[in-house]
């Protein structure tokens, strides 16, 4: 189970590469869980105990920067983390169905690991600033896809990226001005 079985699956049939072996035999099937719709399909699967042998989930961590994959990690009120809900919903599912069924990869996004001439619809000069020493570990935790400016969050009060910019812990202000990377939370 993916999240969407179209570049996630193109991703892991290029990582693992008797995937596409498997796919032809029928063993395996990569199936679109459909990103929120993914939370649904983790509770159907926990009620079910033939789908919790069947099924794998994979899933993007949706974080903002490297120390929220700790494992002590709490998501701040008022915001919301896909791949975070994913994690604990799956770990949720009964002692039949281990760890080993399920993975949230580290880098915010499938797109984080891909290299940048992969990637379309990607600025050349924000490609290159991410590329540069001084975005460091942070670049794993940039959209791929769209940029941050598309992830704001709106709260219930009615403000925006506040607490975004907080859980990015200043990362992207820091970035120098020229480097004309959308920055996170602007």
């Amino acid at each position: 189970m993916v999240e969407n079985d179209l570049s996630d699956r193109r991703f892991v049939a290029a990582s693992i590469p008797a995937f596409q072996t498997w796919e032809s035999s029928e063993w395996i099937e990569a199936v679109n869980g459909g990103g929120s719709h993914l939370l649904n399909i983790i509770d159907h699967v926990k009620q079910r105990p033939d789908s919790r042998w069947r099924t794998f989930f994979l899933f993007d961590s949706d974080r903002l920067h490297p120390d929220e994959l700790s494992a002590d990690w709490r998501l701040p009120g008022g915001d919301r983390c896909q791949g975070f809900e994913f994690e604990r919903r799956c770990a949720e599912i009964p002692a039949a169905m281990p760890k080993t069924r399920w993975h949230r990869l580290n880098r915010r996004s499938i797109e984080n690991y891909l290299p940048n001439t992969l990637l379309q619809n990607v600025d050349l000069s924000a490609a290159q600033a991410l590329a540069s020493g001084e975005v460091g570990e942070m670049a794993k935790f940039y959209n791929m896809k769209h940029g941050p400016k598309v992830t704001p969050i709106a709260s219930k009060d009615g403000t925006t990226n506040v607490i975004r910019r907080g859980r990015s812990k200043g990362e992207w202000e820091r970035l120098p001005s020229d480097s004309k990377l959308p920055v996170e939370g602007v």
